[in-house]
């Protein structure tokens, strides 16, 4: 006798099916906010060694006593990690970045528009985690507005505090040389 399958069984099916898919993407997502939500606790103690050091007067190099980095100084391509020097910080390049997208009669951008804003002005090698990460400080210390998911646009004041500590930094242009 041949087992028979009613289109109520399978419908059932691609139900929990969906949401089941659903139930992988909430978990994902809030291990990449995890990930990120780390990644800004690791940045911030390091900043903080930094200025330990600077009011101690220790010097900077002191590979014995510092942790390596998760990553070399290179990808596995073999293209720099680092930030080019002279170019603006990665919020400074962001703010500039979305304050163009108003110009041009956007409302905001996405990580993706972002990363590839970031790369054709300032940074050819930049990565996702390299701009996406910081976007998502930003607007949790309310530099930026999330105004959907996936989105991201300056409040009022289009961020000028940002430039406020190094105008030097602040040039949109790529370096040349």
């Amino acid at each position: 006798m041949v087992n028979a399958v009613t289109l109520s069984d399978i419908v059932r099916r691609r139900l929990e099916t969906e949401q089941r898919i659903k139930a992988v993407k909430s978990e994902i997502t809030a291990r990449e906010a995890e990930i990120v939500r780390l990644k800004g606790v690791l940045d911030d103690l390091d900043t903080t060694v930094s200025v330990i050091r600077d009011i101690l007067g220790l010097p900077t190099d002191e590979p014995e006593k510092t942790a390596p980095k998760p990553d070399s100084h290179r990808r596995s391509d073999g293209s720099e990690l680092r930030k080019p020097e002279g170019t603006p910080t990665v919020p400074q390049m962001i703010t500039l970045l979305l304050r163009d997208a108003v110009r041009e009669g956007k409302d905001g951008m996405s990580p993706t528009d972002l990363l590839e804003g970031v790369q054709v002005r300032w940074w050819p090698t930049a990565v996702p985690t390299d701009v996406g990460p910081a976007a998502w400080r930003m607007c949790k210390r309310g530099e930026l507005r999330s105004p959907r998911k996936g989105w991201y646009s300056l409040p009022n004041d289009e961020g000028s505090e940002l430039f406020a500590a190094e105008p030097s930094k602040s040039a949109g242009a790529m370096p040349t040389g």
